[in-house]
């Protein structure tokens, strides 16, 4: 049923139209805007992402937080007034022409940081903000009609502005007794200060606030987005919970006593309205930060997706320099992603790297640190570790973050795409293949992409090819050992009449994809020489 509905629905849609403006003036030289064929549910099984046909789906994508807004812009309400959108979001961050140019990266989902103090800005029973639903709807609609997955989150950073931290929980949330205790002190994290620590333990032990359990809001909310998009194309998986932090209950007691069974509560109430959507959950906070979970256990939650974030412990030291010192922080990056491999085991689940990323500044996401310094070549050099180590593990991941404003971490500055940075991440993938990934590898000096299948089966594949970042020259391609075409800049394909049984392949520019009629056992692209492919 649910696939069928999204047929419909692409189908109804097809007349849509971007808006006037963008935040990228480079989007003249992407290709024409067509939309993209229907998004199918994904299903987690076997420890992988699969979609409605079996094959094998990995997702990488980007973090969006254009309509998440953060501590240093107005409250939703000033002096009994409603804060404009055009203040509260960078709405330059989400007309069309941004989703085409995700798209064009190869990419084949995004994490938007929604915000719950905007859904939901008064107490229970008070009805939801439709003005901020709007928005959250046109941004589905876009990402579906540019082929992107939307993996549906609500984003807190310190609990709530009320209680000194970023956007997040509404105001109405944190009690008086949180209130009167002190808040974050300079620049320190704000999860340091009591006031955030005791609004989140009011919540894992789910405390009446204005007449209503702060779980209990919180999963009614949820099941309000699951009426609402349960049968939207794009929002296939949910991520419960942004970044858990217990406040003075430690993590070896609040992952088994409160985290775990709240999710295991909320993912029963969203799968009565949608049985199908995959269930994201996250670690502790502390995870983030490359401390292994204390913790970890079986999950109990059929269709679900380990999504912890992997800052690595560089995240403290990147608020003094955030210069990388390859040798070491690549160490570090490894093992953090190994023990987070084994955390996926013990939950006995998939896993994909929800946000991931290096800053450029001592800015870090709204909250500075305590002497300015700026390293731009940082970011890349995390970005190549990010690749090798995660084509390794064959896994997806999402970068922090699509914003044109964010000078820490967007990917867009000065109206420009990053381009040293989007060289390193927008590498070709294996998006949709049919079979076992044994061999997946992107040598970034040469250039050089290899996929290998244990068990490739007569399905199609899509494989993410960004020609304008990784191929402008154009692209040799390889199957099963024998090279079969040369692809232009452009897109256009030349088949080798040597190769007459290899299966066809063509090229849609606007989503940077390779996509082959039959998965080929092996496939390698490499640039094409000046004098074409040999």
């Amino acid at each position: 049923m649910r696939t069928a509905i999204r047929w419909l629905w692409v189908a109804a849609t097809m007349g849509l139209t971007g808006c006037e403006g963008s935040a990228v003036p480079d989007t003249s030289t992407l290709p024409a805007a067509r939309y993209a064929p229907p998004l199918t549910p994904l299903r987690a099984t076997d420890g992988q992402l699969h979609d409605t046909m079996g094959r094998t789906v990995i997702l990488r994508g980007l973090n969006h937080i254009g309509l998440r807004s953060n501590g240093r812009r107005p409250a939703y309400r000033v002096d009994g007034g409603v804060t404009p959108f055009d203040v509260l979001f960078d709405l330059q961050d989400v007309e069309d022409e941004d989703f085409a140019l995700i798209a064009s990266f190869g990419y084949n989902f995004i994490r938007p940081v929604f915000t719950w103090e905007f859904a939901q800005p008064d107490a229970p029973p008070a009805a939801y903000n439709e003005a901020y639903f709007r928005l959250i709807d046109s941004f589905l609609d876009r990402a579906a009609a540019h082929g992107l997955y939307v993996v549906f989150n609500f984003g807190q950073f310190g609990w709530s502005r009320a209680s000194g931290g970023n956007a997040g929980a509404p105001d109405w949330t944190v009690s008086e007794t949180c209130r009167a205790l002190p808040g974050p002190i300079g620049t320190a994290p704000p999860q340091l200060s009591v006031r955030v620590g005791c609004s989140f333990v009011e919540f894992w032990r789910n405390e009446v606030v204005r007449d209503v359990g702060l779980q209990d809001a919180y999963i009614a909310l949820w099941r309000e987005v699951m009426r609402r998009y349960r049968d939207h194309p794009a929002v296939v998986m949910v991520d419960l919970f942004n970044e858990p932090y217990g406040g003075a209950i430690p993590p070896v007691v609040l992952e088994p006593a409160f985290l775990y069974p709240f999710y295991r509560r909320l993912a029963a109430a969203l799968r009565e309205i949608d049985p199908e959507i995959v269930i994201g959950f996250q670690p502790e906070l502390y995870h983030s930060l490359g401390i292994p979970v204390p913790a970890t256990q079986a999950i109990g939650i059929d269709n679900a997706i380990f999504l912890p974030h992997n800052y690595t412990a560089a995240y403290f030291t990147q608020r003094v320099d955030p210069r990388y010192v390859p040798g070491v922080q690549d160490a570090l990056t490894r093992v953090d992603f190994l023990l987070t491999a084994e955390d996926a085991r013990t939950h006995g689940t998939p896993f994909l790297i929800g946000e991931t990323g290096w800053t450029r500044t001592t800015g870090v996401d709204g909250v500075e640190g305590p002497l300015p310094a700026s390293d731009p070549t940082a970011p890349p050099q995390f970005g190549r570790s990010l690749i090798q180590l995660t084509n390794a593990l064959k896994i997806g991941w999402s970068w922090f973050a699509y914003s044109s404003v964010d000078e820490a971490y967007g990917i867009v500055l000065n109206d420009e795409v990053d381009a040293p940075l989007m060289r390193t991440i927008a590498t070709p993938f294996p998006r949709a293949v049919g079979g076992q990934i044994d061999t997946l590898d992107f040598d970034a000096e040469r250039r050089r992409f290899e996929l290998r299948l244990h068990r490739a089966s007569a399905l199609p594949a899509e494989i993410a090819l960004p020609l304008r970042w990784q191929y402008p020259e154009g692209v040799c391609v390889t199957i099963d050992d024998v090279q079969v075409a040369q692809i232009t800049a452009d897109g256009e394909v030349h088949r080798r009449a040597s190769a007459p049984g290899a299966p066809s392949l063509r090229v849609d520019t606007a989503r940077a994809v390779l996509e082959l009629a039959q998965t080929p056992r092996t496939l390698i692209l490499e640039p094409m020489p000046a004098t074409g492919c040999r």
